[in-house]
């Protein structure tokens, strides 16, 4: 009957934790635009303004 009991509460905190750290974060919202060089990073090829890689 302890063990019945333990693994209850067990269960319960272990729920309640998994709630509470599975929430999801709202992600940094910019101004929404790239430049051109983050668009460059994103296809993994980068130019300075005098054209070098």
């Amino acid at each position: 009957m302890l063990t019945s009991n333990t693994l209850k509460v067990n269960l319960v905190l272990f729920t309640l934790f998994l709630s509470l750290t599975t929430v999801p974060v709202g992600a940094k919202t910019g101004s929404g635009k790239a430049t051109e060089t983050e668009i460059s990073l994103v296809d993994g090829i980068t130019l300075d303004k005098k054209g070098n890689m």
